[in-house]
């Protein structure tokens, strides 16, 4: 018989120290991804659920079956992603032991299960410099390099990012270096396709892809609820900038440029999509 080892913690906090695990891997026909959740919103019913059997201490306690949720949140510095569990019985915030301390977070992204056909992403993680960028979904295009298109936790929100040799330059020009670059998945294409938006006073803003997505299958690529934008080609070179699309009163795509930030966001730009392999891309 194996040892184990068993750390015990106050709050009835479930931390443990195992000599074997189960981890969980994408399977034929079935992929999983992160969704973000506020408190007070529903549980998406696709989560991704855990029944453990828990052993509480103390005489005539019997174990008892609860159900947990995965979940991720970037903590408290502004390059971390740390891991963790939702135990529904406790309360609705996420767990998680950092340093062998408990830290409770409000807000966080939680596990979820796609199901066949739809438009599913990957992200590949990387620190500091990404080793390999196999199959890496290409965005923008700076000096005649290309640059990916990427996401990455900074000041508690989860931020669209251009990856580059540094690392991963957010809206704001600051620089991340943990963060995650979309790669290519077997079913989905991605897409840039053209938008227009009407710089209109608040409550007349008109903001439309060039031609709207007839597809129900068509979806924009978003982070963190912030859809993922790159300029048309810019003079004299023919850069094509990465950005987030903000939505006020209007779109306007706030780019990703650290060396040479653009003096007034764009109007006219471009939006990723993406669509299952087999479906055509119809606008209207």
């Amino acid at each position: 018989m194996g040892r184990r080892r068993t750390i015990c913690v106050p709050s009835c906090v479930p931390l443990f120290i195992c000599a074997s695990v189960t981890i969980k891997a994408h399977s034929e026909g079935v992929t999983f991804s992160w969704t973000e959740w506020q408190p007070g919103h529903p549980w998406p019913s696709n989560v991704v659920r855990l029944t453990a059997h828990v052993t509480f201490s103390g005489p005539g306690r019997k174990p008892q079956s609860e159900e947990f949720y995965y979940g991720r949140s970037p903590g408290f510095g502004r390059s971390s992603l740390l891991a963790g569990v939702v135990r529904l019985s406790e309360s609705s915030k996420l767990i998680v032991i950092d340093n062998q301390r408990v830290r409770l977070f409000p807000q966080y992204e939680l596990l979820v299960r796609n199901t066949p056909g739809y438009p599913v992403e990957r992200w590949h993680q990387c620190q500091d410099r990404c080793s390999s960028t196999e199959g890496a979904v290409f965005g923008g295009l700076e000096g005649g390099s290309p640059t990916l298109v990427g996401r990455a936790f900074f000041d508690g929100h989860l931020s669209p990012c251009k990856v580059v040799a540094v690392g991963c330059v957010l809206p704001g020009g600051q620089v991340a270096l943990i963060f995650e670059f979309l790669v290519e998945s077997r079913g989905v294409v991605f897409e840039w396709v053209d938008f227009r938006g009407d710089g209109g006073a608040k409550g007349n803003a008109s903001d439309e892809l060039s031609g709207s997505p007839s597809s129900p299958d068509l979806a924009e690529v978003t982070v963190g609820g912030t859809p993922v934008g790159r300029s048309r080609p810019l003079p004299p070179d023919g850069r094509l900038l990465l950005g987030a699309v903000v939505r006020v009163n209007a779109s306007r795509l706030y780019a990703c440029d650290v060396r040479e930030p653009l003096p007034t966001p764009l109007d006219t730009f471009q939006v990723l999509v993406k669509r299952p392999a087999g479906t055509e891309l119809r606008l209207h």
